[in-house]
């Protein structure tokens, strides 16, 4: 694909819309930008990884199709500056 830059959105949904969490998970899973999508605790509601050709991607993607999503409140985002460990693998003991 040539992607070299990742980032790590949080997405927190409005008060009002956390019953269309699901439907706005669905849609965030559809985006061909999207390398994961996950339902996490804390201050967040979704943490998303996303893959991008340039610097400048991660930003189009947040402001024109992320924020668009109904019943999304705020986004913050953080980019990958080294990748230190990458795998699918689970090596989980007893």
């Amino acid at each position: 694909f040539g992607l070299a830059i990742f980032a790590f959105i949080s997405v927190v949904m409005e008060k009002g819309y956390r019953r269309e969490l699901p439907g706005c998970q669905d849609q965030i899973a559809g985006m061909p930008e999207v390398l994961e999508c996950d339902a996490v605790s804390g201050d967040s509601d979704s943490v998303i990884k996303v893959a991008a050709r340039d610097q400048n991607a991660p930003s189009r993607f947040l402001m024109g199709r992320l924020l668009r999503l109904p019943g999304v409140d705020s986004l913050r985002s953080s980019m990958c500056l080294d990748e230190i460990k990458c795998t699918a693998a689970q090596t989980l003991s007893g």
